[in-house]
């Protein structure tokens, strides 16, 4: 698709350039365990858009949240 039709092609590649040099820079997002986590708002209710979770690895841990919505 074109630019105009709401994707840009080139900034699509960038970001997932970018997120196979990091998994391949940080061994915890390889090999690291799981653990799911749940998003709430500041009223306590869990938002269902957001998907949390975190990998640990002896001496470092990732959290990633990646919200789902427009």
């Amino acid at each position: 698709m074109q630019p105009e039709q709401g994707f840009d092609l080139s900034k699509i590649n960038t970001h997932y350039i970018h997120r196979r040099r990091l998994r391949k820079e940080k061994m915890v997002l390889r090999y690291g365990e799981v653990v799911y986590l749940f998003a709430r708002d500041f009223d306590g209710q869990m938002i269902s858009d957001v998907l949390c979770y975190a990998r640990y690895a002896l001496m470092e841990t990732a959290i990633i949240a990646t919200n789902m919505t427009d």
